[in-house]
């Protein structure tokens, strides 16, 4: 970040400067450029909130597309040896 800014003292590249002392043109610029940067975090931190936003309606939005395929799957047998995927697992387990 090039321009650090206090009430009475901004840091630009590494050098600390007195906002007082300023000509009333610096001074303008010097303000102008903070609210730029305020403004910039302002949309940085609002870009992170969409798109975490973004990121839990793609979610939702599987979980529900794949509802009606998970309504349609059989319920796994609950012996071992009955079949399904969950029996072969464990029928494939008890073999070693």
């Amino acid at each position: 970040m090039p321009l650090v800014m206090t009430n009475e003292l901004f840091r630009l590249d590494g050098l600390q400067y007195d906002i007082r002392a300023l000509a009333p043109g610096a001074r303008v610029l010097a303000e102008r450029l903070t609210f730029v940067q305020q403004r910039l975090q302002e949309l940085h931190n609002q870009q992170a909130m969409l798109t975490k936003a973004r990121n839990a309606y793609i979610t939702d939005l599987k979980t529900e597309l794949l509802r009606p395929a998970l309504a349609t799957v059989p319920a796994a047998p609950a012996e071992p040896g009955a079949g399904g995927l969950a029996g072969f697992l464990r029928d494939d387990f008890d073999t070693f």
